[in-house]
């Protein structure tokens, strides 16, 4: 896959809940940027499509952010299946949470 990527990613897994219109799942983040998280799970959404996150930084704090699907893949023997989303609309304290997490 070509980078195109805007923004440094860390790997950082942390808890985080993934919901659509129809419902909601728990997963986890495998990395993290400022523009964007890669989430795993085994039955990625569909690309284009709109999410709302809540990740979790520790027990008593979470991000709770909007974006959208950019692109998905299936597990293969090196990477986890899961979706990558970019993050929309990203207040100035979410972005603040989001820097703490990446520094």
């Amino acid at each position: 896959m070509d980078e195109k990527r805007n923004f440094e990613r860390i790997g950082k897994k942390l808890r985080a809940e993934v919901h659509v219109d129809d419902g909601m799942t728990f997963s986890a983040s495998v990395d993290i940027s400022i523009g964007g998280v890669f989430i795993s799970t085994p039955e990625p959404l569909q690309e284009g499509q709109h999410v709302n996150l809540a990740i979790y930084v520790s027990q008593d704090e979470t991000v709770n952010v909007s974006g959208n699907i950019k692109w998905t893949r299936d597990e293969t023997e090196e990477m986890p299946a899961g979706m990558g989303i970019q993050f929309s609309d990203l207040s100035e304290g979410d972005k603040s949470k989001i820097e703490k997490i990446i520094n």
